[in-house]
């Protein structure tokens, strides 16, 4: 068998060869690596938010804790959630104060329970000052305000009455 000799080309035209070959592979890796920075990056979060977990980690213990807002059972310690129990919030007006006194810094309520029947509204504050300093600010991100309402029980001494209740919290974020 008789083999083809090669053709060889001159240097202008080794030159046109390798770019006829290199520019599509050029092509090709930058449209590659663009591709994948562009679906890492939008797989990746640099910051995250917090802020919804933070008010329901605080309105759950306001709600739910012993030293909150709801009525226990002195006998059997037992704890009624949904039922406010205003004779301890009006014998110690502070109570919630010294609940939270470690989240001072953070966060700041204002806690509205007003009696359907008889439209008596009784008003507490934690960190009072900070509510009434960070409250004009909620309109700048760092700061975030949620409001709670909802229908409650309240209980004072063995009268039991419906109630709403209205929490405004206020976290500063900075």
């Amino acid at each position: 068998q008789k083999t083809m000799p090669k053709k060889r080309m001159r240097k202008k035209g080794e030159g046109f060869n390798i770019f006829n070959y290199a520019i599509p592979r050029l092509i090709f890796i930058v449209i590659f690596f663009s591709t994948v920075y562009l679906f890492t990056s939008s797989q990746l979060k640099a910051s995250i938010n917090t802020r919804e977990l933070q008010e329901e980690i605080f309105l759950q213990r306001l709600l739910y804790s012993p030293k909150g807002l709801s009525f226990s059972d002195p006998a059997t310690g037992r704890l009624y959630p949904g039922t406010i129990d205003i004779d301890k919030l009006k014998k110690d007006p502070e109570t919630l104060e010294q609940a939270f006194a470690a989240d001072e810094k953070r966060f700041a309520a204002k806690i509205q329970i007003t009696d359907i029947e008889t439209k008596e509204k009784h008003e507490l504050f934690i960190n009072k000052v900070g509510y009434e300093r960070w409250n004009p600010l909620i309109k700048f991100p760092q700061y975030g305000k949620s409001i709670l309402k909802s229908y409650v029980l309240l209980k004072e001494g063995d009268e039991i009455a419906k109630g709403a209740l209205r929490i405004d919290v206020v976290i500063a974020r900075g």
